[in-house]
């Protein structure tokens, strides 16, 4: 019996425990005829004011990168800049067993090596395998006259035109043919040049000429020599002058 009392007197402790002493009011629902639905098409939220400042960005950035490109041109490469960087000379052109030809200028022999300076930099050849070194000879132009030229006779003076071929491996600037008018015994009667009608090129420096012939092209001449006593010549020679390059 007293077990039972016992126990009874728990049950009801744990039952006046959990049972709530206030009564907590639920919020009323709304009724489903008053509820605001969302236009179809329309978005949840508002996107007009998101693009319009996504607009202003993009043309602010847009404004910016004009200023730096006006700013901060591409530089260009100045001709002269690339002058002043010195060029390797090939005085030697040497051949290898394997068929190779190598050209620069040699620094160093030895018995075993060779210290060859060349457009790649300081190379070391094995002396083994060298066949032969050759001198190279510079790139140069060469002038000749094409045939001979044509006389053109006045009683005050002769007009001498013709052709300028260039047999040489540079191209030939400034080209200026010279005519020479001889008597018998060799004196000079009279003596002047003109320039050929050549190709135009710019120098380095800036000057530009049109009387350059390249290698293997031709070019025209025209040569007036004054004379007061034209049945004096006797015989004429020609010589041409220029300078190589660019």
């Amino acid at each position: 019996m007293i077990r039972l009392a016992i126990t009874l007197c728990l049950l009801g402790l744990i039952h006046a425990q959990s049972t709530p002493t206030d009564t907590t009011q639920l919020p009323e629902q709304q009724p489903p005829d008053t509820l605001t639905t969302l236009p179809a098409g329309q978005p949840f939220f508002p996107t007009e004011d998101k693009f319009d400042q996504l607009q202003v960005q993009i043309d602010s950035l847009k404004k910016l990168i004009r200023a730096y490109q006006q700013q901060e041109p591409m530089p260009a490469i100045d001709e002269s800049l690339l002058n002043l960087i010195p060029a390797v000379e090939m005085k030697q052109r040497i051949t290898l067993q394997n068929g190779t030809v190598v050209s620069g200028t040699i620094l160093q022999e030895t018995d075993d090596q060779i210290t060859l300076a060349t457009q790649i930099g300081r190379l070391v050849l094995n002396r083994k395998f060298v066949v032969k070194i050759d001198e190279n000879e510079p790139l140069a132009a060469r002038l000749e006259l094409t045939g001979d030229p044509q006389l053109n006779l006045y009683p005050d003076r002769e007009v001498i035109s013709g052709s300028v071929k260039n047999t040489g491996e540079r191209t030939a600037s400034f080209v200026r043919v010279v005519a020479n008018l001889w008597t018998e015994t060799t004196d000079l009667l009279a003596r002047d040049s003109s320039f050929v009608d050549g190709k135009e090129v710019t120098f380095s420096s800036g000057i530009i000429t049109d009387t350059a012939i390249e290698p293997g092209a031709t070019a025209r001449f025209q040569v007036t020599v004054p004379i007061s006593t034209p049945d004096r010549v006797q015989y004429r020679t020609y010589d041409i002058h220029w300078i190589s390059g660019p």
